[in-house]
């Protein structure tokens, strides 16, 4: 097809124009700037990950501990997973308290 027998149907009309920028709205704006700003995060993280990788799976896994001793010191449970027989011990308070 060559460039001379190229036609429009329609011609943009202002009209047009204003209607494209309605989605323009500080909603859409905020949304697309977050969903950049995630992108660039990934991308950032994926790098990280690959040039060191020893480093980022001991901190995924160090979080990890973190979190399940946290959770089971919220449950009344022993931080230690393998300590069976006791239970999460009570501070006294009642010296701090006088």
């Amino acid at each position: 097809m060559a460039l001379s027998t190229v036609s429009f149907d329609s011609v943009t009309t202002v009209e047009e124009i204003e209607s494209a920028m309605d989605l323009l709205t500080k909603n859409t704006m905020t949304t697309a700037g977050v969903m950049v700003a995630a992108g660039t995060g990934v991308a950032g993280a994926a790098v990280l990950a690959a040039a060191l990788p020893a480093q980022i799976a001991t901190a995924a896994v160090l979080s990890g501990g973190l979190i399940y001793a946290g959770d089971r010191q919220s449950k009344g449970l022993s931080i230690n997973p393998f300590d069976k027989g006791a239970d999460a011990t009570t501070v006294d308070t009642t010296a701090i308290e006088s």
